[in-house]
């Protein structure tokens, strides 16, 4: 993960773009892993997207997000699912 991590961040940090990032709904949220929708909007209204991210947690950070486009919610809340279900707890 490294490598491509650190050239993202990089990457990001040289961009000269002003976004602003919404959470308009958490629809799932327990100890080690969350379900929540992110909205990204360039402040200049030219790009934006929304998705639903599973984020799992450990020792109180995210560890792990893997989206998922907005039609495969469904798919968002199993993965979830799965999730806790391994943790053995929510």
């Amino acid at each position: 993960m490294g490598g491509d991590r650190d050239r993202l961040i990089e990457v990001m940090d040289t961009l000269d773009v002003a976004t602003q990032v919404v959470v308009p709904q958490i629809h799932r949220l327990g100890e080690h892993a969350a379900v929540a929708e992110r909205r990204e909007l360039t402040v200049d209204g030219l790009a934006e997207t929304h998705w639903v991210g599973v984020y799992g947690f450990e020792d109180g950070l995210v560890r792990r997000l893997e989206i998922f486009a907005l039609d495969d919610f469904d798919a968002a809340l199993a993965h979830y699912d799965e999730l806790v279900a391994g943790a053995g707890t929510t």
